[in-house]
């Protein structure tokens, strides 16, 4: 859809126009009412605003599937989230995570370094890349190392990876 389009690029004003032209077509029961809901947040005020409280509404819907393992799910919500608002490091750490445990490594450390980067002294944010960027450089026949179950707010845990200490503070 053009107005979501326009809606999540910003442009408040075309994707209003957008909305507005569909509704006008009489659509299906529930593209009217996403319709009238994001012509209704529009209305509230400035697009940054709008953009970032979508982006929590993704963030949470996310956290939610991926605590009840519907990990699928939770890429999907993340993924929304992180383009609603990119600078948000908690969307990007809990997208990288779940690409963690969906197996996608390489995906879990871009992820990750965007986290780390929004928000670089972030133990859990150095601890979790640095786990996804053994595992992706793992080839087929190696196998794989088990998922961690870490309690990052621990003090002073030292975790040993390939040879290499990497401590973590909580």
């Amino acid at each position: 859809n053009m107005g979501m389009s326009y809606f999540w690029s910003g442009l408040g004003i075309m994707a209003k126009k957008e909305f507005s032209r569909m509704l006008a077509i009489n659509p299906p029961d529930e593209l009217k009412v996403e319709a009238l809901r994001v012509i209704g947040l529009i209305e509230q005020g400035s697009m940054a605003t709008i953009l970032k409280k979508e982006a929590r509404r993704y963030y949470h819907r996310g956290v939610e599937k991926f605590e009840k393992g519907d990990y699928k799910g939770a890429v999907q919500e993340f993924e929304k989230g992180s383009t609603t608002n990119p600078r948000a490091p908690a969307i990007h750490y809990y997208l990288g995570y779940t690409y963690y445990k969906l197996g996608n490594y390489r995906a879990a450390v871009s992820s990750l370094e965007t986290a780390k980067a929004l928000k670089p002294v972030e133990d859990k944010f150095i601890f979790l890349t640095g786990l996804a960027a053994l595992q992706a450089g793992m080839s087929g026949g190696q196998r794989s190392l088990q998922t961690p179950e870490v309690n990052v707010g621990s003090p002073k845990l030292g975790i040993l990876m390939a040879g290499h200490a990497f401590p973590v503070h909580g």
